[in-house]
């Protein structure tokens, strides 16, 4: 996983026009599930429109990811796979797994009347674009994510929101905040302003520098990263790893074979300037662009592949 810039991408000339259709059509469609959760108490899969979230799957892979998936960077085009739209915040409902329980729990929330429910799943942010996020097949189902959305808190989930006004005016992206029309004063938060109030315990690429949370060895071998703070193990290093199942022994080998390519590429091209006569510290940065595609992010598990490069041969400016 790496750091994604979603902030650019559609601000791009030949992507803004677009972008600004969708949005439009994405914020009709979220009040329609807004409209239907109030009216029924449920939101199902045939109150949302799947082909909104589909067709920003495609822009994203085009001009956000490389193609890549958001999670394990495997080349969603190269491995000949579709790819889901991935729900960060799952739609419809949400559990969570607990160490030595096979069967997933599902969460609770308190509802706007003050009693215990299940969590009807973040159905508003079905259509928030920093809510979606393309994702292999394997990152998604079977052990992979699904609807598992895990917190620091088990009880700390949130549903609808009773704010004040200068609660309201406090929050991240308060114009984005959607007012219940049935319980006067409760809101239901965008993707930021939830993450005030659950603790969010899984990276997001948009959000988190992955760096900062996982480490990958040799072999492709995944591991959190080492908290500098407190000395152990990242808490959203190992949750990712866990819920988006970066531990599957086929995507280790697929890392463990982009490390190899890409420490022989290294090697190639700094034995190719000491040919040519050039200085050790010449040499090693001419390498490094060499290997480019694999710092800048491009490159499918250019995470793994740059820490590895990065304990072989040192960092590039150093």
């Amino acid at each position: 996983m790496i750091k994604v810039d979603y902030e650019s991408w559609y601000k791009q000339p030949d992507v803004i026009e677009w972008w600004k259709d969708w949005i439009t059509r994405a914020r009709s469609a979220t009040a329609r599930a807004v409209d239907a959760y109030e009216l029924t108490g449920r939101v199902t899969e045939a109150d949302l429109d799947q082909s909104i979230w589909s067709e920003l799957k495609e822009k994203l892979l085009e001009h956000c990811l490389h193609g890549k998936c958001a999670y394990c960077e495997i080349s969603i085009r190269q491995s000949r796979q579709r790819g889901h739209q991935e729900h960060f915040r799952p739609k419809l409902k949400v559990n969570y797994r607990r160490a030595g329980r096979k069967s997933a729990i599902n969460a609770s929330v308190t509802g706007p009347d003050g009693a215990s429910m299940d969590h009807p799943g973040y159905f508003w942010l079905a259509y928030s674009p920093a809510n979606l996020l393309p994702s292999c097949e394997k990152c998604n189902t079977g052990k992979g994510k699904r609807s598992q959305f895990p917190l620091h808190d088990e009880h700390g989930y949130i549903f609808l929101r009773q704010l004040t006004e200068e609660e309201l005016k406090a929050l991240k992206q308060p114009e984005a905040a959607i007012p219940s029309k049935k319980w006067k004063g409760f809101y239901y938060l965008e993707l930021q302003d939830l993450d005030q109030f659950e603790a969010r315990v899984l990276l997001h690429p948009y959000f988190d520098d992955p760096r900062e949370h996982l480490v990958f060895g040799h072999a492709g071998i995944e591991a959190a990263r080492e908290d500098p703070k407190t000395g152990q193990p990242s808490i959203k290093g190992a949750a990712s790893i866990d819920v988006f199942n970066l531990k599957d022994p086929d995507l280790r080998a697929a890392r463990a074979l982009q490390q190899r390519n890409a420490a022989m590429r290294y090697n190639a091209a700094y034995n190719e300037a000491t040919a040519k006569d050039l200085r050790p510290d010449e040499s090693k940065r001419y390498a490094w662009r060499a290997v480019e595609e694999y710092c800048s992010g491009i490159a499918p598990f250019s995470a793994a592949a740059y820490d590895q490069l990065v304990e072989r041969f040192g960092t590039p400016s150093g």
